[in-house]
């Protein structure tokens, strides 16, 4: 029988792209204990609760712990359905923004739940913490400046140091009257053999790194870059096109039928022929201008506030608020679907309705 602690082993290719401030992990529960069986649901209720009693391990998409707290006693609250859970033995594990960024995962369902082609990332959940320091120069002197960038501090990626890359290339210039070149004549275009140097480089220690590259590069003024790493690996929206253009009012009424969330809020006009769409699990308003930027023309996603529609309007993007748990709601069955797999009995708990809202 496998302990808890192994199953969260397993369980970390789900969570390891969620965002910082995220409650992802395992919640409650002794890591030591045995797990025989398994469930899985899109948030703790009561109601999960009460057909979880005998499981040993539960995963959620939804945190159930999402604020510091300090008691845990019966009662309506998250702290009180803690309580019932680790008074049944269940262990609690949550997977949230991790599994909307995973390939496969809510971002990847959502837009499929519309045929979406061609669909890419957008919506980093977190920054790298990194930059990445650039120069060009001579090939004999890529040694000393790569060395003396290292030593400042540059080049650290997880366990890696000294991580860099090189591109060969040619670089020109013309030094004025007043120049002192390394190479080439006052006035006249030269042509030289350059390497492009890239090194990755946590962010508190850019200036150091700088420093030591203008002390040991040979140039008089060297070309320097600096760019903000933004981590590509946990995208929580996705972009993409549809095989024909409608309008928005159509497109509203697919995601009423695809989503189960009729009636749909809509910003825009509704008579406008949408061809490319965005999409973002749960709550996106924050994620307006990115959408924008990747040519999306509607934003598909939930938790929009007035202020956050007409700021979207007054940009050109459109909206469509689906509501929370229906915009999640296509990542439920894969996620059971990798849960089962991992070879332990497993009951499925996502289709128990999580949403406070209720209809007319």
């Amino acid at each position: 029988m496998s302990t808890v602690s192994q199953l969260v082993e397993s369980l970390k290719p789900l969570t390891m792209r969620a965002a910082a401030w995220d409650k992802v992990g395992l919640q409650l529960g002794d890591p030591g204990a045995e797990v025989q069986t398994v469930g899985v649901c899109h948030e703790v209720t009561n109601e999960v609760i009460g057909q979880a009693a005998d499981l040993d391990f539960l995963v959620t998409y939804h945190p159930l712990l999402f604020r510091p707290t300090t008691r845990l006693v019966a009662g309506s609250s998250p702290d009180g359905r803690a309580f019932r859970l680790l008074a049944q033995g269940t262990a609690l594990y949550s997977v949230h923004t991790g599994w909307d960024a995973y390939e496969g995962g809510t971002a990847d369902s959502l837009a499929a739940s519309f045929g979406l082609l061609g669909v890419t990332g957008f919506g980093p959940l977190h920054e790298a913490g990194l930059v990445n320091v650039i120069t060009y120069l001579p090939a004999d002197n890529v040694e000393a400046v790569r060395t003396a960038m290292a030593d400042a501090g540059g080049g650290v990626l997880g366990s890696y140091t000294n991580v860099s890359f090189e591109t060969p290339g040619v670089g020109t210039f013309v030094p004025g009257t007043d120049a002192h070149p390394f190479r080439g004549e006052v006035g006249e275009l030269y042509r030289e053999p350059e390497v492009r140097l890239e090194m990755l480089t946590p962010r508190g220690r850019s200036a150091a790194v700088v420093a030591a590259l203008l002390k040991s590069h040979p140039y008089e003024e060297p070309g320097i870059d600096v760019h903000r790493v933004v981590t590509k690996y946990g995208m929580v929206g996705r972009v993409g096109d549809l095989s024909q253009g409608v309008s928005l009012r159509t497109l509203a009424e697919t995601a009423g039928t695809a989503l189960g969330s009729d009636p749909v809020r809509i910003a825009g006009d509704r008579e406008q022929i949408i061809d490319r769409v965005a999409v973002v699990p749960g709550s996106g308003s924050e994620f307006v201008t990115e959408a924008r930027t990747e040519g999306a023309q509607v934003l598909i996603s939930a938790d929009f506030s007035h202020h956050n529609a007409v700021g979207a309007t007054d940009a050109g993007l459109a909206v469509l608020d689906v509501g929370h748990a229906r915009s999640e709601g296509p990542g439920m069955p894969p996620l059971y679907d990798w849960i089962s797999k991992l070879g332990y009995p497993t009951r499925d708990l996502t289709g128990i309705e999580t949403s406070p809202w209720k209809e007319q």
